[in-house]
């Protein structure tokens, strides 16, 4: 009898860059993203070239950071400290 042994392994790689956005300092998470999105040139590159670097990982990454799509294939996010009236504040969410 003849008998099928199958594995599964997922790896991953997470890439990371930092941009400056010409936004004020208490720019809302909307006026970031929507930088961010229209100004795609500015910064696409730059991550396509850190991920090329970045060893691949085995696991999902689900444990590295906030994401939250279990089930897609990609996810991007933006993170950023923001000045407010009660300080600096973390603000992140997805492209």
């Amino acid at each position: 009898m003849k008998v099928k042994i199958t594995q599964r392994s997922v790896y991953h790689k997470i890439a990371q860059i930092e941009i400056d956005v010409p936004v004020p300092k208490d720019a809302k998470f909307d006026e970031i993203q929507e930088w961010i999105i229209d100004n795609e040139d500015e910064w696409v590159d730059k991550i396509d070239h850190q991920l090329n670097q970045e060893e691949f990982v085995f696991g999902n990454g689900m444990d590295d950071g906030h994401w939250t799509d279990r089930y897609e294939d990609s996810e991007w996010r933006i993170d950023a400290v923001r000045e407010t009236k009660l300080g600096k504040m973390l603000t992140g969410g997805h492209l």
